[in-house]
Parts: structure tokens; sequence; C-alpha cells
């Protein structure tokens, strides 16, 4: 097969020269019309416009040159191996923007969580990634993830390099436990800037069509031999599913409320115990400046725990350790 070049990733295409070129000049153009309508969407937003905030968002999420960026988007953004063809990239196009039931099948696999219970891991198509492209073209609008949200691994290991040569050696950690569980539809709907159609086929996934991944099993991901793939129609329609990336920023604008909170605890534990900690979305550094007790601080309101451990033995040049627990007594989302 030939290949052609797009914005500096690797097309595979059977299409004569001609065409492909005619072609990529026409992506060129669907993407600079795309990104000029996502810039309009967030300056009416911050202008409250609500008639030119509308129009952006119908031209996000209906015109055909959105709906062609965002095949070729998220079909790049997969390996080479698994990247799907400039001619599939170009049929999909040519039809409707599919916000309804989508015909695709989507496997999805089974994995066992630390703490128990099962979580759905879901491997999705061409279609569904590009949807989700689109969605989070237009949820970027609204919300602006912080450092780390939607930056990959290695901008996060960037970071956490910087704090360490600067003297942050200890990092704790935010959990909320079930929080993609604790989404149902009949209360996001609502609180989303997208059509109740998107959000039940697209974020919900309520109509998936899913097939069961019984793939071999390796040491980080193994599948439940017991589990039936009734089971998984059953579970996945309860919660928003696990691997939607336009998630990745309702979770960050969702915890931004919970993190400000713990900002204002850092600041008391700062003050009271001579600690410095950095805050960064749901990570944190922490510098100590004093050690050598215990410390135990009281719940607030049952919703944070805090705990200074000693080293193993007085003679440990190893610091003193700093566990952080973070309770959660009554949190929604």
């Amino acid at each position: 097969m030939l290949v052609a070049k797009i914005n500096g990733v690797t097309f595979k295409h059977a299409l004569p020269q001609n065409v492909a070129k005619k072609m990529c000049q026409e992506i060129e153009t669907a993407r600079v019309l795309t990104n000029t309508a996502r810039v309009l969407l967030t300056d009416n937003v911050a202008a409250g416009d609500k008639i030119g905030e509308k129009t952006a968002r119908k031209l996000l999420l209906s015109r055909r040159e959105s709906w062609l960026t965002s095949l070729i988007a998220a079909n790049a953004r997969l390996p080479l191996q698994r990247r799907a063809t400039l001619d599939r990239c170009l049929k999909l196009a040519a039809g409707p923007v599919p916000w309804g039931q989508s015909r695709e099948k989507v496997s999805v696999r089974a994995r066992l969580k630390p703490s128990g219970g099962v979580r759905a891991i879901y491997n999705f198509g061409l279609e569904h990634r590009a949807r989700q492209h689109s969605i989070n073209g237009v949820m970027g609008g609204y919300h602006h993830p912080r450092p780390f949200q939607l930056q990959g691994h290695y901008k996060a290991i960037t970071r956490t390099r910087a704090l360490l040569t600067s003297g942050f050696t200890y990092v704790a950690s935010l959990d909320v436990t079930n929080f993609f569980g604790s989404f149902e539809f009949e209360k996001l709907a609502p609180e989303l800037p997208l059509p109740v159609e998107v959000v039940k086929h697209a974020v919900v996934g309520r109509q998936l069509r899913i097939v069961l991944d019984r793939s071999t099993e390796t040491k980080h991901s193994y599948h439940l031999p017991a589990l039936h793939q009734q089971d998984l129609v059953s579970f996945h329609r309860t919660f928003v599913n696990m691997g939607l990336c336009s998630m990745g920023t309702k979770a960050d604008e969702t915890l931004k409320v919970l993190s400000d909170a713990l900002r204002e605890e850092c600041k008391k534990i700062s003050a009271a115990h001579k600690a410095n900690i950095y805050l960064s979305g749901t990570s944190m550094g922490i510098r100590t400046e004093r050690s050598g007790k215990k410390i135990v601080s009281a719940d607030q309101e049952d919703q944070w725990e805090y705990t200074i451990e000693r080293p193993r033995s007085s003679k440990s040049k190893r610091r003193y350790m700093i566990k952080l627990t973070i309770k959660l007594s009554n949190f929604t989302g």
C-alpha cells in the first residue's frame, strides 16, 4: 500500500496519488476550520454569548469538517500497526456524524481491582475514538485540564524530576473510590454542554455493542473465567466507561473542588508541622523541614487523615516517610 503524511503521521492508503494529495489538502482545510470553531467556542463562553456558544457547539458536533478532523486525529494517536487506513477514515467521514447508537463493536475485558471488585477495560474502535475526540473539543471550551491531565506520562515524569531536584522528596496520591461508577446518565446529562443523545451514546454508552475479550492473560491484566458476556453488558450500563478520553476533562473538573479543599488543608499542615507541601492535580510532592516524632492529626469531618511515620531504626539514614490517607465520606461527584 502507498503512504501519505498528515501532520507528520503516516497513513497507509490505496488511493491514486492525485486523489490522496487532494484529500490531504481537504483534511488540512478541515483541521483549520475545526480549530477556528474551537477558538470561537472558547471566546463565546468567556464572553457569556449563549447564541454564539450554541452555534460553535453545533459546528463542532455536526459539521463534516469537524468529524473528518476528529477521525484523522483519533486515528493518528494509534500505533501504526493498529492505525486504520486513510481510505477508511474518508469512508467514515463521507456519512453523517454518528451520534446515535453505533454499530461498531467494542472489545471489553475484565480486570480484578486490587481492592476487590471488577473493572471493565474497553478497547474502542476508530468511530468511538473519533466521537471522543469531538466531545473533547467541545469540553475544552468550558474547562481546561490542569497539568498532568491529558498530557501523558512523560510530562508527569519531567515535572516529578523537577520537584525532586528542588527538594520535594515525598509523594502522596489521591484516589476516589468508585469515581467513574458514581456518574449517572440522568444526573450527568444536564451538567455537560452536550446534547442528550451524545451523552447517552458517546459518554455513558448505554447501547454499546460489546464483545468479550478472552485473549492471553498477562501479569497485570488477567480475565475472569467465570465472567459471562451478559454480566459485562449489565455492568457497563451502570457507569461511565473506562477509557473515554473525554472523561479525563470531566474528572479533572469534578476533582477541582476536592483539590481546592485539599490545598487549604495542606496550608494548615505546613503551618503546624513546618512542612512544605506542593499539590498539583491529584498528586502531591511533600518536602519536610522537621522530623523526629510521630504526628497524627484528627480527622476533619471524617474527610482527611494525615500521619508522619518514623523510619525503621534510629540509625537509619533514610528520611522520615510521610503517609497521607484521604477519606471521602459522602463524595457524590
